[in-house]
């Protein structure tokens, strides 16, 4: 795995994406693919947040999102002229405390998280068609994370139905989306559960600070860098704001 780890780093760098070619002649497994994200993560930086959703075969997965690359609402993200990124808007959650080895019970596993937040998570890929590629390859690519803008908290969020909610897109001051939109990978409070009882199994797990989204209720949106983004979930009063 180290080559794709290097591979993968190179692109960070500066490099090119990794070709569809070259992706093609490697199929990567699910275990393969986190040993690829866990040899990545120590060499870009600390860890801030997890990408958190359903996976291929219904086993919900995870990804990294380093600290470097999450800011607050109204970010300017300052990508390059030209650049194509794609945004999904989230509810994400707040780890209030460190999980470390310790066991959490079937009952009680929300209880580490603090708050909840609407996030805008920007879709930026290592790979040559991202949105084609493999799913061991995209995983292996932190889920084609490439940050976190976190807006506002979400009040009540623990006796509140997450899973189905209205959002509003509004590009460069022109709504492009409004409608009931539901999480693909299920209540996002039991992606939580899942994430919470993994707990220091991969990359150091869950800690203090953190944040942990998801799954998108927009799906994948691309706009070009320079674009004005701001997303509303009206029903929960929270809005976030970015300029790519």
């Amino acid at each position: 795995m180290e080559d794709i780890a290097a591979a993968l780093l190179a692109v960070r760098a500066g490099g090119p994406p990794i070709p569809v070619a070259d992706q093609a002649a490697r199929h990567l497994n699910l275990d393969e693919a986190y040993a690829v994200q866990a040899l990545v993560a120590p060499r870009i930086g600390p860890i801030g947040g997890w990408k958190v959703g359903g996976g291929p075969q219904g086993t919900p997965i995870w990804a990294p999102i380093f600290k470097a690359d999450i800011v607050g609402d109204g970010a300017d993200l300052e990508r390059a002229p030209g650049a194509m990124v794609g945004i999904e808007v989230e509810i994400a959650f707040r780890v209030g405390r460190n999980t470390g080895a310790m066991h959490i019970s079937d009952t009680d596993p929300l209880t580490i998280f603090s708050s909840a937040h609407l996030v805008v998570e920007t879709v930026e890929s290592r790979l040559e068609r991202p949105t084609e590629a493999a799913d061991g390859w995209k995983l292996a690519d932190n889920q084609i994370n490439g940050g976190l803008v976190i807006g506002d908290e979400i009040s009540g969020w623990r006796e509140t139905g997450l899973e189905h909610q209205i959002v509003r897109l509004a590009v460069n001051g022109r709504t492009v989306l409004s409608e009931r939109r539901g999480n693909p990978g299920g209540d996002p409070l039991e992606l939580l559960r899942w994430a919470a009882r993994a707990g220091a199994g991969h990359c150091g797990g869950l800690a203090a600070g953190q944040i942990v989204t998801t799954g998108s209720l927009s799906g994948i949106q691309w706009y070009r860098a320079g674009s004005q983004i701001r997303a509303q979930l009206p029903d929960l009063g929270a809005s976030v704001a970015l300029d790519l």
